[in-house]
């Protein structure tokens, strides 16, 4: 990450560089190389910008893996910025893309972002119905790694469902295959959804361990939007506790990581501690 922070104008400069030379392929590289960085460090714009730069060059050359991987990136920085719809229409044409190139892996990242947009719109049910196509996939690929990742998914949306209890072999069955892998976001991302899964059961001194414990690995990996939705859970479980002085410090802590962030989310939660 540091390195990362240290060459990133730099980076930048050389995605539009490829871009403007016509360098389809190396832009979308170099795009696709900064994404998690720029999506950790909560920014979007540039990752929305580093990705149509991309774009504006693999569209015209016909180069349908580079434009595919980079709908799928634009897409991502879209949903962090609330463009549903725009989002949609990306994870859209990516999908086709790379179901024409018969690109598994491609295909079940699309479907995850796009299970994401439907969860953001609730639709629930049609957020279901894209993890499971995806976990389906990796399944038959014998890929634990993406397994976990949408074991994980179908878990957090059950919980969004209230079906608290139906969620949790899901979410326990990622949070075991990411330890078994060593994958410490993965790990973060699953223990927050079993906690989630916990709090809403009213188990919250198991829930509060998972929460910290996710906090802690987001903060290691760098994670700084996560870190601060997983704080959020952290707050709304200490009030559902009845903890509501220590509720009223925890959400304090995520709203000051959101306004770093620039992140819509800070001015919800700003209006919540007005009340």
């Amino acid at each position: 990450m540091e390195w990362f922070a240290a060459e990133h104008p730099t980076l930048m400069a050389a995605v539009r560089h490829a871009a403007d030379a016509g360098l389809g392929t190396r832009a979308w590289q170099i795009g696709w190389t900064l994404s998690d960085y720029l999506d950790r460090q909560g920014r979007w714009l540039d990752l929305l910008a580093a990705h149509r730069a991309a774009l504006a060059v693999t569209r015209p050359q016909a180069d349908r893996f580079g434009e595919a991987q980079s709908h799928a990136g634009a897409s991502r920085a879209l949903i962090r910025l609330g463009r549903l719809d725009d989002a949609r229409a990306y994870l859209e044409r990516a999908i086709a893309l790379f179901t024409e190139l018969g690109d598994r892996d491609g295909r079940t990242r699309a479907h995850l972002g796009l299970g994401f947009v439907h969860q953001k719109q609730d639709r629930p049910r049609a957020a279901l119905d894209q993890f499971h196509q995806a976990l389906a996939l990796h399944r038959e690929a014998g890929n634990e790694a993406g397994a976990a990742l949408f074991l994980n998914s179908i878990g957090y949306q059950l919980v969004l469902l209230g079906e608290y209890e139906e969620a949790i072999p899901y979410c326990q069955e990622a949070l075991d295959l990411h330890a078994k892998l060593d994958y410490r976001h993965g790990q973060a991302s699953a223990g927050d959804s079993l906690a989630y899964a916990y709090h809403h059961l009213g188990r919250f001194a198991e829930a509060a361990e998972l929460y910290r414990r996710s906090i802690g690995l987001f903060q290691e990996v760098g994670n700084r939007w996560h870190e601060a939705d997983t704080t959020v859970h952290l707050g709304e479980m200490y009030d559902a506790a009845g903890d509501r002085a220590t509720a009223l410090d925890t959400f304090r802590r995520a709203l000051e990581l959101l306004e770093q962030l620039n992140h819509p989310d800070a001015d919800r939660l700003r209006a919540r501690l007005a009340k």
